[in-house]
């Protein structure tokens, strides 16, 4: 995700029940938050909400397959 406001849409994503984890990252994005639904459609719509915040510019968004080693 790309942000105008690192401090404020780290607060907005920390109050979000679907984001388990939230880092600040190198690269062409500013921050990635791992969310946790119960299904795709409850995905999307929490990723329809974060993408209407006024400090998101932009997001990718990437689901998790398999967690081979941890």
């Amino acid at each position: 995700m790309r942000s105008k406001s690192n401090k404020r849409i780290l607060s907005y994503l920390a109050g979000r029940v679907e984001v388990i984890a939230i880092h600040t990252i190198s690269g062409p994005y500013d921050i990635l938050a791992e969310l946790h639904t119960a299904s795709l459609e409850k995905l999307d719509s929490a990723l329809a909400d974060i993408r209407t915040h006024e400090d998101v510019t932009e997001t990718e968004t990437n689901i998790l397959l398999a967690t081979h080693y941890q």
